[in-house]
């Protein structure tokens, strides 16, 4: 699913919406289920600058979520979300993009 950031997208912890993301950018990675198993937990990122790094500890199905970071004159940032089979031992590279800088200020 992917959603524009003029339109609603759902907040990073899904209890509501916002109209696009504001800020900096956020990424989340959740284990959904494997089989008849399914349970919640996942890991949350912000932007740091750096590459960030997740170690798959759990083989199965994990929900990736992305909310792109706000531009520096105005329009917010975007949503995107898809799901994903991952084996334990797998490493995702997480790089979340921080807010842009406003061209009146450069």
């Amino acid at each position: 699913m992917c959603i524009a950031g003029s339109e609603e997208v759902p907040s990073y912890d899904g209890s509501s919406v916002m109209k696009g993301n504001e800020g900096g950018g956020y990424a989340k990675i959740t284990y959904v289920g494997y089989q008849n198993y399914s349970i919640a937990k996942g890991q949350e990122y912000a932007y740091s600058g750096t590459e960030q790094r997740f170690q798959v500890d759990t083989t199965g199905v994990y929900k990736l979520e992305v909310w792109g970071a706000q531009g520096g004159s105005g329009g917010n940032g975007g949503y995107s979300s898809g799901y994903v089979q991952l084996q334990k031992g797998e490493e995702i590279y997480v790089y979340v993009g921080g807010k842009g800088l406003d061209t009146a200020n450069v």
